[in-house]
């Protein structure tokens, strides 16, 4: 996982630490079975019930497998994640989980330890799309949510080396500090170009 965000290397954490592997492993009633859920269909909007211990999952009914995956991993997103119930929440804290379990959801139904693997191999977002059972459009986001931690990740390496070209320099480059043959080089230089025109920076070294 070379670009892993925080919550990549999280999610793949908890979902190791429950022997989940493969795409296999991301069944859901294997899944309901690791979380102790259990799943009913319902004609209604898919939500989260709980009674003491006990959590029931319910799904619309009637919907493609594919977006019903979508429903399951947003739904399990709230249950890992969100505590109290919603009913008694003011409307932009709703909308704040919603908003949270919706993005949560990608990591949750692709999490980066079983998708990057595939992702390298296959590169195609429609082949992903099956054999995850997931809206091609899910699965492209996900592909973005990599690419732009990827891009951080370069960027930010790419500032640390020129950091710490730029340290190096400056503590190598102080007057009595200067290797000989470094020094020759500079006198050299002063020798063709005439001290005059040389960089107060670099004549301060001689």
């Amino acid at each position: 996982m070379q670009f892993a965000t925080q919550r990549d290397t999280q999610v793949s954490q908890y979902y190791k630490q429950h022997d989940i592997f493969n795409v296999e492993h991301l069944n859901m009633d294997y899944l309901a079975d690791v979380f102790r859920l259990e799943i009913k269909y319902v004609k209604f909007k898919s939500k989260i019930l709980y009674e003491g211990p006990f959590a029931i999952m319910e799904l619309t009914e009637g919907k493609s497998i594919e977006e019903t995956r979508k429903m399951f991993f947003h739904e399990l997103s709230h249950h890992l994640n969100h505590y109290g119930r919603q009913k008694k929440m003011s409307n932009s804290f709703k909308e704040l989980q919603e908003s949270q379990a919706q993005w949560l959801s990608l990591y949750y139904a692709m999490p980066l330890h079983i998708f990057e693997p595939l992702l390298i191999k296959h590169k195609d977002p429609q082949y992903l799309a099956e054999l995850f059972e997931l809206p091609l459009e899910m699965v492209i986001e996900r592909c973005e949510t990599i690419r732009r931690e990827r891009c951080r990740s370069e960027q930010h390496d790419v500032h640390t080396r020129r950091e710490f070209v730029h340290r190096l320099k400056r503590k190598s480059l102080q007057p009595g500090n200067v290797h000989t043959g470094t020094l020759s080089i500079l006198n050299q230089l002063k020798n063709q170009v005439g001290e005059e025109r040389m960089n107060h920076d670099v004549t301060r070294l001689l």
